[in-house]
């Protein structure tokens, strides 16, 4: 076992290569902000286009499925092609996939969703940007270079805060068109000033790929991983129907309490990163785990209190953020910092997203009953 000494922050200007993990955060910022954009947008696509509540949590879904299972075409290409060329080519789709949102439109609920599935694009940037930013990093800095590149999640903040009023005065289709300027802007930079760290990428047989599932704390990262990155960006993606659905607020005001709810998971992740270089990952990834359950429990029985649920939205939001937040430290503590970039191996970039992608998606799907109106603990509330 390998002894890792704690990093200084100011290790940052010697090591490594800053303008890729400048440009991986703007990469990763921008993805994020695209790869939800349809939940920010989902209260007035599901006016504009009469969906009832089943077809609007479906819609906000898709993308997210979509993009934990493209994790893992990207992360084979990766170690193929390279990171960026990877990454040039993800975010030409995307910025695709929003000209023709913004040119041809979404008239129906089957465009909507095939317009999440080249969104999900956006979302599998994890497979690219956290790589290609880690390689150029000692494992002792692993943390907060996954953490700072990782904070790149503040573009779902941006999304729940700018995108309905834009909607509110231009159309939500113009949306598609202004993400572009953010998107040409991040791809000009991306092309310019990122690199490739230097050494040979070896590609992997298939059965060292199997070798690795066989790792029994590979299980764990999923279950780890499951409950926070999955619980993460599935109430990010739903904090602004929920509000709308639940609270009656007009789709400007629930982009805000959504990005309230959100901002303390963004702004974390970079604190759980260099927590965990300091103090180890394991222990802060068990911390982080308690208070985000404890608060959990409290928000489930204040849920159950009444027959209507909660129904003061400020004690909502604010019971959402620490959850929210520690959701977000333990996001880049188990996994990611030891098996994607801080290993020799260039291809376990793959297996990591292997492992982590097929239960994020369950846990996703496990979303959707939600769909039906609202989230389960306001469901008990009602039945109960």
């Amino acid at each position: 076992m390998k002894l890792i000494l704690p990093m200084k922050l100011r290790d940052l200007k010697t090591s490594g290569h800053w303008p890729t993990l400048l440009t991986a955060f703007l990469y990763f910022d921008f993805s994020f902000m695209v790869w939800t954009l349809l939940g920010a947008l989902g209260v007035q696509i599901g006016e504009a286009l009469q969906l009832n509540d089943g077809q609007r949590g479906l819609m906000v879904a898709v993308p997210i499925l979509s993009g934990a299972i493209l994790r893992l075409v990207l992360g084979l290409l990766v170690d193929r092609i390279g990171a960026k060329n990877t990454g040039i080519i993800s975010q030409i789709i995307v910025m695709a996939g929003l000209a023709g949102g913004w040119l041809i439109g979404l008239s129906t609920f089957g465009s909507a969703l095939v317009l999440g599935l080249i969104l999900g694009v956006a979302g599998a940037s994890f497979a690219v940007a956290l790589p290609q930013a880690g390689r150029w990093y000692p494992p002792r800095m692993q943390g907060v270079v996954l953490g700072l590149a990782g904070a790149g999640n503040i573009g779902v903040v941006l999304d729940s805060l700018i995108a309905p009023r834009l909607a509110a005065v231009y159309g939500w289709q113009s949306v598609f068109g202004f993400a572009l300027i953010p998107a040409i802007l991040t791809f000009a930079a991306y092309v310019i000033w990122s690199k490739d760290a230097p050494g040979e990428v070896k590609r992997k047989k298939l059965s060292d790929y199997w070798r690795l599932l066989k790792e029994k704390d590979a299980h764990w990262f999923c279950f780890y991983y499951t409950i926070s990155f999955g619980g993460f960006v599935g109430l990010a993606s739903y904090y602004a129907l929920f509000f709308k659905a639940e609270f009656g607020l007009p789709a400007v005001k629930a982009g805000d309490f959504a990005a309230l709810c959100i901002f303390l998971g963004a702004v974390a992740r970079p604190v759980g990163g260099a927590i965990a270089d300091r103090v180890g990952r394991t222990t802060t990834t068990m911390v982080a785990m308690a208070i985000s359950g404890s608060f959990a429990i409290v928000v489930g029985l204040a849920c159950s209190q009444t027959d209507d649920g909660l129904r003061d939205t400020n004690s909502n939001s604010t019971a959402a953020l620490v959850p929210s937040g520690a959701v977000a430290l333990i996001d880049v503590t188990p996994a990611e910092a030891d098996w994607m970039v801080a290993d020799a191996t260039p291809s376990l970039p793959v297996v990591a997203e292997l492992l982590l992608s097929v239960p994020r998606v369950a846990a996703n799907w496990i979303t959707l009953p939600a769909a039906s109106g609202a989230p389960p603990c306001v469901n008990l509330a009602r039945t109960g």
